[in-house]
């Protein structure tokens, strides 16, 4: 008699057994039930078992939006993922506002409206790739400003 192999794991299959004492993959299943009941088990389990990045994503990107920086610092304050967006939010908000100020007593000369503009753009450049790096899940610092800590 030929030996049956698991069509999940190609184990053979012993004789009267149910399933694969290997992976519990049923004898009789075909390999799309096999991948999608455990396709379906993944994401059960990632639902149940959330990460810090999955978990705190939204916070991490309004940490970039301006004033709503204190969002996550006070609704997620044991996130680390959070807590690093946050931290480079702001940095940026208050670079914004001290360049405001300082701007705001000089001159109205050419040079320093083109310097507040370019400081301004900057900003913008920044909180862009900062959403993008918090979206996609990374912990990655911003050029200039990313080495500045605030929030310990």
């Amino acid at each position: 008699m030929a030996e049956r192999m698991c069509k999940n794991c190609g184990a053979p299959i012993e004789d009267g057994a149910t399933e694969c004492r290997y992976c519990r993959t049923p004898v009789g299943a075909t390999p799309n039930m096999v991948n999608n009941s455990y396709s379906q088990g993944n994401a059960f389990n990632n639902r149940q078992t959330r990460s810090d990045e999955e978990e705190h994503k939204i916070h991490a990107v309004v940490a970039y939006l301006g004033i709503l920086v204190l969002i996550p610092i006070f609704a997620a304050p044991g996130s680390e993922f959070a807590k690093f967006h946050a931290n480079q939010g702001l940095v940026l908000f208050l670079t914004s506002i001290i360049s405001t100020v300082v701007f705001g007593f000089l001159p109205n000369w050419f040079i320093f409206k083109g310097l507040h503009s370019l400081i301004g753009i900057g900003v913008f450049a920044l909180m862009i790739v900062g959403i993008i790096n918090a979206v996609n899940g990374e912990k990655k610092e911003l050029p200039v400003i990313g080495s500045i800590k605030i929030l310990k």
